[in-house]
């Protein structure tokens, strides 16, 4: 993530800012942010950037997804599940991401995603999209979409319960809804 952060910050973010001087970044850096910081820099101390908050821990993240025209996902190595794309999915946010930082979601360019490498085409994504009100909302609508079809706990129940079925062909395995 402190590559992330590098990326955006010295790479993507001076782009942004040139044509849109007003524009705000929040920055969810999860606890211990200075620590991890300095481990992994020659830097004590988190740049202090231009229209930038960096934050710690967030318990609750929706209202940040809710005051967000856009988000951005720089993740240069993926390591996880992206789980930060399947939130902004699900608020009906057009997402700007890294190939590595939405890899496995099955997210099509230009059409649940807004997909950039290159810290020129990145900022030029946030800044088209920033732009572009309608373009924004028929991405963020598609992804809300997918993510309600593909990635509700329904879904991934039955994914799981086919992968048991290959793995254990011989066990019948049912999955039953819960009660409470």
């Amino acid at each position: 993530n402190v590559v992330a952060f590098r990326f955006l910050i010295e790479e993507v973010w001076p782009i942004v800012l040139r044509e849109r001087p007003d524009a705000q970044l929040a920055v969810v850096a999860g606890p211990d942010a200075e620590l991890h910081w300095a481990r992994h820099t020659s830097s004590a101390a988190i740049p202090d950037t231009p229209n930038t908050r960096v934050l710690g821990f967030v318990s609750d993240v929706r209202p940040l997804y809710r005051e967000a025209n856009l988000v951005v996902v720089p993740t240069r190595v993926s390591a996880g599940t992206n789980l930060k794309v399947l939130e902004a999915m699900a608020m009906m946010r057009a997402v700007v991401s890294t190939s590595s930082g939405c890899a496995g979601l099955g997210l099509e360019h230009g059409q649940s995603v807004w997909i950039a490498d290159a810290a020129d085409q990145f900022g030029s994504a946030v800044l088209a999209l920033l732009h572009d009100e309608q373009l924004r909302a028929r991405i963020a609508r598609e992804a809300r979409r997918i993510v309600e079809s593909q990635f509700g706990w329904e879904q991934i129940g039955a994914r799981q319960r086919d992968l048991w079925n290959e793995l254990l062909p011989r066990l019948e395995i049912r999955i039953r809804k819960g009660t409470a």
